[in-house]
């Protein structure tokens, strides 16, 4: 927009303004399946988008840091995805929409995972989830009479009880 103005000194002059509303998105992050276990593949899919992805970064915890850097992704690129020092050699996979596919799960998987994705030269949308990858859900033989011992994975305030079929509770610590 142009706006004249009249100054005592400097006769007329004009400011330019320029206003250009950026679309504003806020992703999201959805983990299939919602409560994994060891062994199973995860997919972590980006959700809101609206642009082209110009890279997308990918880190395992709660600081955005070199040392927490899973991968790099810039679609288009012959090889996309650059690995970082996070990735350890674990299976994971970069997609051009974003989305991050965890194969072959394991309980060290858990934790924070951080996006970002960079949608133009001053766009940036970030994103995180917490993960958690629970252990085999039962073992491999398992006999009636057998003894299974308990694995409580929750932290409440209180005490978790549980009951078996004889009806006798336990406190789960």
């Amino acid at each position: 927009a142009l706006v004249p103005s009249l100054t005592p000194s400097c006769g007329f002059t004009s400011v330019v303004a320029l206003w250009a509303p950026q679309a504003t998105a806020s992703i999201i992050l959805e983990a299939t399946p919602q409560q994994p276990i060891e062994g199973q593949n995860i997919l972590i899919k980006v959700h809101g988008i609206s642009a082209q992805i110009q890279d997308v970064i990918w880190y395992q915890g709660k600081e955005r840091t070199g040392a927490n850097v899973l991968f790099t992704y810039v679609p288009g690129l012959g090889r996309p995805q650059r690995n970082g020092s996070a990735l350890r050699g674990r299976d994971m996979v970069g997609f051009p929409n974003g989305s991050l596919l965890i194969q072959n799960a394991r309980p060290e998987d858990s934790g924070t995972y951080l996006v970002t994705v960079t949608l133009g030269p001053s766009w940036m949308e970030k994103a995180q989830i917490k993960l958690q990858v629970w252990g085999a859900a039962f073992p491999d033989l398992l006999t009636m009479g057998s003894r299974l011992p308990p694995y409580c994975p929750l932290t409440l305030a209180h005490p978790f009880y549980y009951s078996w079929a004889n009806r006798l509770e336990s406190p789960c610590s």
